[in-house]
């Protein structure tokens, strides 16, 4: 029992040391790359952080990308910038929260 409060303090030790990644991404690149856009601006930072999720910085406003950032309830709601598919459903998030998780590894 001792050692495995042992392993769990030093894996939140280590994960808290990570702090966030960031980087900036472009409607151009991610659609040259094969992936589904799923914003309104042309431009985002995605950032991934193991304690707050993944999120997105559009026009200086921090979104919740995934459940992990929504759960914080720090972050505007990410329904404000998701773009709409012809059918009135919206463009499927996977691709973008996979960018994010590449960040926090």
């Amino acid at each position: 029992m001792r050692r495995t409060l042992i392993l769990l303090i030093a894996a939140t030790l280590v994960l808290t040391a990570c702090g966030s990644s960031t980087t900036t991404i472009s409607k151009a690149e991610f659609e040259a790359a094969g992936k589904d856009w799923p914003f309104t601006a042309d431009e985002a930072e995605l950032a991934c952080d193991p304690a707050d999720g993944i999120t997105a910085t559009i026009d200086g406003v921090v979104y919740a990308v995934n459940g992990t950032a929504k759960a914080t309830k720090k972050y505007k709601d990410a329904l404000d910038v998701w773009v709409r598919t012809p059918s009135g459903g919206r463009v499927d998030f996977r691709d973008i929260i996979n960018e994010g998780l590449a960040l926090c590894q």
